[in-house]
């Protein structure tokens, strides 16, 4: 059902699809929504309904948005839709890329994606944009950490780090937060696995999931172009609500470490928005 309506996340490039902007996720296609058509028998014309100029956009993005399936960040490729161990569809909002300077040169280290559970999160995001919610970019980041629907971050390393500068770094930034909750047992095992992992090599992924139940699954693997994710389990799972917020409220908090991302998430969650309104719509309409 997700897949009938891929959303290309914002400030990425559709592999599918035709090119969209950095800051927009869809393109309108340009193209005809009624004619009169010359029948193959005589001269006899056959009717084409026109279709309402409201429409035409939203038809041509639909079509568009319907051809992609995987997107690409920091030179990384995800797919637009996942389905979780958990049998949960994510959707994709954005993508960003996280660099380092080396030597006055700005390196990239990971590509991070971010996804929330498709159809609910786009009603609980339509539901706040009806209470009024929504006033900037960083109010649509705010509601995908606070909403009660599942979510994850999925990172894809451009170069070979090893596990113990990931963790240490991402760590570091956590550390108020779970020693202000007095959860930092949680935290020292979120280190501890990752410091087991020794290497991490260019190109593996690492997934975080936050569950509704609100713990945190980890799954890591080295190359996942074969991997089905419905049929994987997680490596990890830390029972820790602090910890799973302050890991999303590192990216899409006040103090996030890649700032495009909020912009890219507040464009992901009005497309979202987008949809479950011409869902609403077609319902009303009668034709859904």
């Amino acid at each position: 059902m997700l897949a009938q309506s891929m959303v290309a996340p914002v400030g990425s490039r559709s592999v599918l699809a035709a090119p969209c902007s950095r800051h927009s996720i869809f393109r309108p296609q340009a193209g005809r929504f009624g004619s009169a058509t010359s029948s193959s028998k005589g001269s006899q014309l056959r009717r084409v309904q026109l279709v309402p100029a409201h429409k035409r956009t939203r038809r041509a993005m639909a079509a568009q948005a319907s051809a992609a399936t995987t997107f690409e960040e920091g030179g990384q490729t995800f797919p637009v839709v996942r389905t979780y161990w958990d049998g949960s569809g994510c959707r994709a909002l954005a993508a960003g890329t996280r660099t380092k300077k080396i030597a006055f040169v700005n390196v990239k280290v990971y590509a991070i994606a971010v996804y929330a559970e498709g159809d609910l999160a786009a009603r609980e995001l339509a539901v706040r944009k009806r209470g009024g919610f929504f006033d900037v970019d960083a109010d649509y980041a705010q509601a995908i950490v606070d909403g009660a629907f599942i979510k994850s971050l999925v990172i894809k390393m451009c170069r070979k780090v090893d596990g113990e500068t990931f963790v240490e770094a991402i760590a570091e930034a956590l550390e108020p937060r779970m020693r202000l909750c007095g959860e930092m047992d949680a935290l020292n095992k979120f280190k501890d696995f990752f410091l087991g992992l020794d290497k991490l090599e260019k190109n593996t992924t690492i997934t975080m999931m936050w569950t509704k139940n609100n713990s945190l699954e980890v799954l890591v693997r080295a190359d996942d172009s074969n991997v089905i994710y419905a049929k994987e389990k997680p490596d990890e799972r830390f029972q820790s609500s602090a910890l799973g917020r302050a890991l999303f409220d590192l990216y899409l908090g006040e103090k996030a470490i890649i700032p495009e991302l909020i912009s890219r998430v507040a464009e992901g969650c009005k497309q979202l928005i987008a949809r479950d309104e011409e869902k609403r719509g077609t319902k009303k309409d009668g034709s859904g």
